[in-house]
């Protein structure tokens, strides 16, 4: 097996297997004591660990083979951490210095009325994706997730699932129904260390001025006939519920259902990453390091503006630990 030059990769690629298994081994044993046939008889069960192999969605144009450990396993989490930063490293086109994944003080789960409200995880996963016998992506993803994620986001490469949604934007009358997307300074579409977040240049909106019906189309993070901002920055965005929404005393209402499709992911080469092996959806991930954050989170425009502020992580009250 030959491993691909991108330095992440590279080192999570010989140690992820084994470290992520030991993050979710028990932490004490026991002597085994072996069962005769009758007591086996009696025994029903599934496996903590299985594995799968499957190829790239049909409706990829990849023809690559992958390999899944399934974690069979549930758990709850309050994580903080002061800096998640991964895929450091010149990139063409990018600011010096900078990385595809850089987060400062990170955390899963909260804290409320001196209670924790952990994040919940199910059935985590592994993947590596192979073309031939090279490895050319790895990705530790969740099968189902519910919590709050928080954190101050410098740049991210990746895609966050947030809902732009509006009936009377701009002060017009006009109707925003659109999922927003990472974009540069100038509202082009960019998911390579994003600072910010908000309608692409190109998308039109439906609106109703002067009692009449027309469009307005979305250009340099700002809309014609107006000068209403639509590029909003990541880092406003300190928290943000994953599987729920926040109380208006910013307390989490979590949904009855967990969010699939939550991954942190490193590639040699863009992946088309399946959201499960038997489903021909895919989520295509650039190289580097990228995190696919669903978080399902519904705004407006003056939502989206104002962002949301950080929930309490930390017992001190400060927001490092």
């Amino acid at each position: 097996m030959t491993f691909p030059k991108f330095p992440v990769v590279r080192r999570l690629s010989r140690f992820a297997l084994i470290g992520a298994l030991a993050a979710f081994s028990p932490l004490s044993f026991s002597a085994l004591e072996s069962l005769n046939d009758d007591e086996l008889g009696e025994m029903t069960g599934q496996a903590f660990v299985s594995m799968e192999t499957y190829e790239s969605a049909p409706s990829s144009d990849q023809n690559l083979q992958f390999t899944r450990v399934n974690l069979g396993l549930k758990a709850e989490a309050l994580l903080n951490i002061d800096k998640l930063e991964l895929g450091k490293y010149e990139r063409t086109g990018e600011v010096a210095g900078s990385s595809d994944i850089e987060i400062d003080n990170f955390a899963l789960g909260a804290i409320e009325n001196g209670e924790i409200v952990p994040f919940e995880i199910d059935s985590p996963y592994l993947d590596f994706a192979y073309d031939g016998t090279d490895l050319v992506g790895f990705r530790l993803g969740f099968g189902g997730a519910r919590g709050i994620l928080s954190g101050d986001i410098k740049s991210l490469t990746g895609k966050i699932n947030v809902k732009l949604e509006d009936d009377n934007a701009f002060g017009l009358g006009a109707r925003v129904d659109s999922n927003a997307e990472l974009v540069s300074n100038n509202g082009s579409r960019d998911s390579v260390r994003s600072t910010k977040i908000g309608l692409a240049n190109g998308q039109v909106v439906l609106a109703t001025v002067f009692g009449i019906d027309t469009t307005l189309t979305v250009n340099d993070c700002s809309t014609s006939l107006t000068n209403t901002n639509t590029c909003f920055d990541l880092s406003t965005y300190r928290s943000l519920p994953i599987a729920g929404t926040f109380n208006e005393d910013h307390t989490f209402n979590p949904n009855s259902q967990m969010a699939e499709g939550i991954f942190l992911g490193f590639q040699s080469e863009t992946v088309d990453w399946r959201e499960s092996p038997d489903v021909d959806q895919y989520v295509k991930a650039l190289s580097g390091a990228f995190m696919n954050i669903p978080s399902g989170l519904q705004v407006n425009l003056e939502e989206a503006e104002e962002g949301f502020k950080r929930v309490l992580t930390c017992f001190n009250g400060a927001e490092t630990c």
